[in-house]
């Protein structure tokens, strides 16, 4: 299975052992000390942006290849049907991931020996496709038509808390979206052969976690293998702009538990770098809960687990972080990346 990060810095997690470390980590530490695990230093991402990543990820090609070259998609695709936003080169017109029907590693499964055990229904995904349109046209491309059996997807970016809550009027008041209170509808789909489109959304708001609740689909999804090996991809959302930590994942950082206390936090609110950091916090958690349930059903002594981020954090800041007054807006961000230069989209 493979589990991946947005957007986090290579030295935010305290198992690099850098200097510049920002947040305990203690479940991702853990999996990197544990017995047979490799720290493998010097990977390079597919892009520079999100989807080019992605896209490597499930083909092992360059993304170029597969005619994805920069952010695809609009985030909810009742509002832009037919667009493919992002897409450059000769291939615009018509863009759509994997024209020609390249394998991806969820092909590789359903292509396996079935003596191996895996068969119908033993792919899953869950979190951030950004690899196309869940509906019909213009770049059309779900998860579904890449191999995989079930998926529990937003189509692009959403924030890491409250995920959904600008997708219904009523549940607006739920909604804490960070830094961009006018993030647009952010849903999640899953596959629904009976509809039209063959997907369907969900019907009530994420809630407060919703790198909780793409583990707790996970769990679901391991449950129903009852022992029988299985693929998984679980992209989360976390730290990719707008991120929100959660209450929890914030206290740990302000009291100083999880994050160092000469970062500046702005205590009385909820700054832009405690809610980064706090996010951080917020996917250790998770982490821990994907190698518990492993263990619980089974698995953890037969899964390859790979953790990777997919870019650095998002925009060049000064000593790695922004403070309160610097930057503005969405686009200036905390994350470590030092001691590398230039961080997501930037070179220095």
């Amino acid at each position: 299975m493979h589990a991946a990060a947005a957007d986090v810095g290579w030295a935010d997690f305290g198992y690099m052992g850098s200097e510049y470390t920002t947040v305990k980590s203690p479940n991702i530490d853990a999996f990197a000390r544990a017995p047979g695990s490799m720290l493998l230093r010097d990977m390079h991402s597919g892009g520079t942006v999100c989807s080019p990543t992605r896209a490597s990820v499930l083909t092992g090609r360059n993304s170029w290849r597969d005619c994805v070259h920069g952010v695809w998609g609009p985030m909810d695709p009742t509002e832009g049907q037919g667009k493919n936003n992002g897409a450059t080169g000769p291939h615009a017109a018509n863009d759509t991931f994997a024209p020609m029907n390249t394998f991806t590693v969820a092909d590789a499964i359903h292509a396996a020996d079935p003596a191996l055990g895996y068969g119908k229904g033993s792919t899953f995904i869950a979190g951030k496709w950004h690899l196309g349109n869940f509906f019909p046209g213009l770049g059309h491309a779900t998860p579904i038509m890449h191999g995989f059996d079930h998926m529990f997807m937003t189509q692009e970016v959403a924030p890491t808390s409250t995920t959904n809550c600008n997708c219904d009027p009523a549940w607006v008041s739920s909604c804490r979206l960070g830094h961009n209170a006018q993030w647009p509808c952010a849903n999640y789909w899953t596959e629904d052969p009976t509809s039209e489109t063959v997907i369907r959304n969900m019907t009530e708001p994420v809630g407060p976690n919703d790198g909780a609740l793409i583990v707790d689909k996970f769990e679901e999804f391991v449950t129903s293998r009852g022992g029988k090996p299985f693929l998984s991809l679980l992209l989360f959302h976390n730290n990719h702009i707008p991120f929100v930590a959660t209450a929890e994942g914030a206290a740990a950082c302000a009291s100083g538990a999880q994050c160092p206390s000469d970062r500046g936090f702005d205590t009385n609110n909820v700054s832009k770098q405690l809610d980064y950091f706090g996010a951080l916090v917020d996917i250790d958690v998770q982490i821990g809960r994907v190698r518990s349930i492993l263990k619980e059903k089974g698995y953890a002594d037969s899964t390859l687990v790979w953790l990777a981020s997919d870019n650095g954090p998002e925009v060049n800041a000064p000593n790695g972080f922004v403070p309160a007054d610097v930057g503005g807006g969405d686009f200036g961000g905390p994350g470590e990346a030092r001691p590398l230069r230039g961080r997501k989209r930037v070179r220095a």
